[in-house]
């Protein structure tokens, strides 16, 4: 479906607040007799709906469960998220004209398109409503409400998200498995905007980005074919803040590998040589440096047996004069007083 632009929104929600007020005052005589208690905060018709929403339970003022499920969804609309504005939504659909299909997933959809703007939420879902967007274009719970032009408007602010809130690390995959019961897989919110990547236009980068993506589980085929799309059209110190994570990738594959050679130096450093020769060119762009720094400091920490001993002199090989500089500020120490710690190889006890 085409949406309109712009989307009548706060008249809206103006709408739905006022059939939820309305209704609201006709059912709260009924909601006392059932609650069994009259609640101290509700002196307001607001307050009376919250008492309404959250604590119907069993014992329902509502002559039936439709009405029940058009109360709590407009709420939601109303007041709440546009995440639990869905939690009925197939039973509440069922109950709704077209146009009043249109109307409400409309407003939920719109809800969500921006809820970037929110400052004042304590709901964590807000940061991540375009992603919830795409996720609910690919499940086809609201698929007929969302033009093309909204999914890649989504697909793009959707990664940002992700990568802008800490959610794009080195440990999240995007499938999370459950242990207790291997067969379910639970999708991660990226692995959604992961699916429509080729909507993904990371030239953009200036409208979005806030601090350096780390290289991880998350990264995918599409994302990188993503970036090389990108960076020809990009200033080097910009593509370098693309390229970065995945460089970063190729160390954390190589050097943190089960199966890595530990005792050869020369092996593991020519592996990493050959898959970083594609980027090379971004090597000395600050972003990649401020990742090596970061990289060079997780095996300072461990500095003292050979195999981290040899992984801080390989990351070493790749820092410029600044990546230096951001190591030193960040461990207090130099480069060469790290690696004077233990310069000649000794096998871990583990590795014995």
């Amino acid at each position: 479906m085409q949406r309109d632009d712009p989307f009548p929104y706060d008249e809206s929600i103006a709408k739905v607040r006022t059939e939820v007020l309305e209704t609201t005052e006709r059912i709260w005589p009924d909601f006392l007799k059932v609650a069994g208690f009259t609640p101290r905060d509700a002196d307001s018709a607001e307050k009376m709906a919250r008492q309404i929403h959250f604590n119907t339970t069993e014992k329902s003022p509502f002559a039936n469960p439709a009405e029940q499920n058009r109360f709590d969804t407009l709420y939601e609309i109303a007041y709440g998220t546009f995440w639990h504005a869905m939690d009925v939504w197939p039973e509440f659909r069922k109950s709704l004209t077209e146009d009043e299909t249109k109307f409400y997933a409309g407003v939920i959809v719109e809800s969500a398109r921006r809820a970037h703007l929110v400052k004042d939420s304590n709901f964590p879902g807000y940061c991540y409503g375009s992603c919830w967007i795409v996720e609910h274009y690919d499940n086809s719970t609201l698929r007929e409400f969302i033009d093309e032009k909204l999914l890649k408007e989504s697909v793009n602010r959707g990664f940002w998200e992700m990568a802008n809130e800490g959610f794009i690390n080195a440990y999240r995959p995007i499938i999370h498995i459950s242990l207790s019961s291997p067969e379910r897989q639970k999708p991660d919110l990226y692995w959604f905007v992961n699916k429509y990547m080729e909507h993904l236009d990371l030239t953009r980068i200036d409208e979005f980005y806030k601090e350096p993506i780390m290289g991880g589980l998350w990264m995918t085929d599409s994302y990188i074919k993503a970036v090389e799309r990108a960076v020809p059209k990009l200033e080097i110190e910009t593509a370098g803040k693309l390229v970065s994570p995945i460089i970063q990738r190729v160390f954390q594959n190589v050097l943190g590998h089960e199966e890595s050679d530990f005792n050869n130096y020369e092996t593991e450093a020519a592996k990493i040589a050959k898959e970083v020769l594609p980027y090379k060119a971004y090597i000395n762009t600050k972003a990649v440096q401020h990742m090596l720094a970061c990289e060079a400091s997780r095996w300072v920490m461990l500095v003292g047996t050979w195999p981290y001993t040899r992984n801080l002199k390989i990351v070493a090989e790749y820092l410029d004069d600044s990546g230096r500089e951001n190591l030193a500020s960040r461990t207090g120490r130099t480069l060469e007083d790290h690696l004077r710690v233990n310069d000649k190889p000794k096998i871990s006890k583990s590795r014995r």
